[in-house]
């Protein structure tokens, strides 16, 4: 029965069709794949990133530097959103005709970098004592750790 046949689609004149109808050029291996995939919308990759691999490279080891050095100072960990702020400006500053926005930017650093960042409290800890610990800061505290005996030592043995 000819009337229970489906009706063939060509895809190239739906692209055609499409393209006329909204002065937008539609590729046809887009097409044919929403057709494979059995999908009926298409979301491509979107416009290209502003920033370049250097970019981001060099974006990521200067965040990751400002972090190390907060911390080493004894500063509060810095928050997601502190850190969105400050590539806000970046991004402000540096390249204001960018197609990013901050929020992208970090989850981007984030993925690169994502085993030095989302490291456990614990792993924290471990690391900070490691950085604290150098020749001059063990001096200084065993030098106020000594006089702090003394002095006990010495108001103890006035009192006796």
């Amino acid at each position: 029965n000819g009337n229970n046949k489906k009706k063939r689609i060509n895809i190239a004149q739906v692209g055609r069709d499409v393209s006329e109808e909204f002065e937008f050029e539609v590729r046809l291996d887009s097409l044919r794949k929403l057709k494979l995939k059995n999908k009926d919308s298409f979301v491509g990759s979107g416009r290209p990133s502003s920033f370049t691999e250097d970019d981001l490279q060099a974006i990521s080891t200067g965040l990751l530097s400002w972090l190390s050095i907060t911390q080493i100072n004894g500063d509060a960990e810095k928050k997601p959103s502190q850190i969105i702020s400050v590539l806000a400006n970046l991004i402000k500053t540096r390249k204001p005709d960018a197609h990013a926005s901050a929020k992208w930017l970090w989850s981007k650093l984030r993925d690169i970098n994502a085993s030095v960042l989302n490291l456990s409290k614990q792993y924290l800890v471990k690391l900070r004592l490691q950085m604290w610990t150098t020749f001059d800061n063990l001096s200084d505290w065993f030098d106020a750790c000594e006089r702090f005996i003394f002095s006990a030592l010495n108001k103890f043995f006035i009192f006796i």
